[in-house]
C-alpha cells in the first residue's frame, strides 16, 4: 500500500513502480504484478532492474517468449547483470533447451562466481544433458559455497549414483535429507542407490520417507508400489497405484505398473486393461509391451 502511494504521487520515479512490482511478486500475485511491472520500464526504458523484473514476472506467468525479451533488454544494457543471465537460463530450462540454459547459467557464473545456485544451475543442467562426469565438479563447487544448500547436495548425489558411485552418493543424497526432510527427489535417489547396494530393507524406507514428503506426486506414489511389490506386498502396492493414478490419471507408469501387480493378483484380465491404457497413453513404451 505505502509502494502503491509513492507511485501515485510520484509516477515519474521508476523505483516506485519497480518496488510495488516487487511486493506482488512476494506474495505470489503474478497477475497483478505485471501493470506495474509494465510501468516501471515504460517511465524509464534504461532502467536495468525494471527490465529484468519484468522477465520474472512474465516468467512466473509461463509467458517464456516476452520473458526472454525483457530480460534481453536487461542484459543488453548490462551485459554482466548475472541476475537476468541466470533468470534467462530458468526459462531455457522449462522450455526444455538445456544448452541454452547451461549457456545463460555459463554467463551468470562468470559475473557471479560467489552465488552457489549459479553453479548449481549449470551442474543441473548437465545433469539433464547426461553428462554427469562434468556436472560434479560444478555441483561440489556449489556446496563449497553454500554448505546447507539440500537441492545442490542431492543433485551432487544423483550424479554420483549415475556414475556408478554408490557409496559417495549415499553420503551426498543423506546430507541432502538432512537438511530438508522434505526433499522427496533426494529420497527417491536415495532409494535407488541404496536398492543398487542391495540395501532393500533401507531403499524402501526411503522410499517411503519420498511418497510421504509428496503425497500429491504420483510419481513417488508408483515407485513406492514398486518398492512394495518387490517384497511382495501386493495389496499395498496396488492401493498405492489406485491412490497415484487418481492424482494423474495420465502416468503410463502407474498404469503399467498397475498391470504388473495385478497379474501377480491373477487378475489377468484386468492386467490387460491396465497395459492396454499405458500404451493408450504412450505406444512407445516398451515395458508395458
Amino acid at each position: 500500500l505505502s509502494f502503491r502511494r509513492a507511485a501515485r504521487y510520484e509516477p515519474h520515479v521508476v523505483w516506485h513502480w519497480y518496488n510495488v512490482t516487487e511486493m506482488l511478486v512476494e506474495l505470489g500475485q503474478y497477475e497483478e504484478a505485471l501493470p506495474p511491472a509494465r510501468e516501471a520500464v515504460r517511465v524509464n526504458p534504461s532502467h536495468v532492474q525494471a527490465w529484468a523484473k519484468l522477465g520474472q514476472v512474465l516468467r512466473y506467468l509461463k509467458r517464456y517468449e516476452e520473458a526472454l525479451i525483457a530480460y534481453e533488454r536487461a542484459v543488453a544494457l548490462q551485459p554482466n547483470f548475472a541476475w537476468a543471465h541466470n533468470g534467462m537460463g530458468i526459462i531455457y530450462e522449462q522450455m526444455g533447451r538445456y544448452e541454452d540454459a547451461l549457456a545463460s547459467y555459463q554467463l551468470a557464473a562468470q559475473h557471479d562466481q560467489l552465488d552457489a545456485s549459479h553453479w548449481y544451475n549449470q551442474g543441473n543442467a548437465l545433469a539433464l544433458l547426461g553428462r554427469m562426469a562434468e556436472a560434479l565438479p560444478l555441483l561440489k563447487r556449489a556446496v563449497e559455497l553454500k554448505p546447507d544448500f539440500s537441492r545442490a547436495w542431492a543433485r551432487l548425489g544423483g550424479a554420483l549414483r549415475n556414475l556408478g558411485r554408490y557409496e559417495e552418493a549415499v553420503a551426498a543424497l543423506g546430507t541432502a535429507t538432512t537438511l530438508d526432510p522434505a526433499n522427496a527427489w533426494a529420497w527417491s535417489e536415495l532409494s535407488k542407490t541404496l536398492s543398487a547396494l542391495g540395501r532393500a530393507a533401507e531403499a524402501e524406507e526411503a522410499q517411503r520417507r519420498a511418497a510421504e514428503s509428496k503425497p500429491d506426486h504420483a510419481i513417488y506414489l508408483t515407485q513406492h508400489a514398486d518398492a512394495l511389490f518387490n517384497r511382495g506386498a501386493v495389496h499395498e502396492a496396488l492401493a498405492l497405484l489406485d491412490q497415484a493414478l487418481r492424482l494423474d490419471p495420465r502416468s503410463a507408469r502407474a498404469w503399467a505398473r498397475r498391470g504388473q501387480v495385478l497379474r501377480r493378483l491373477d487378475r489377468n484380465l484386468d492386467a490387460l486393461r491396465s497395459y492396454e491404457r499405458a500404451l493408450e497413453l504412450d505406444p512407445r513404451y516398451a515395458w508395458a509391451w
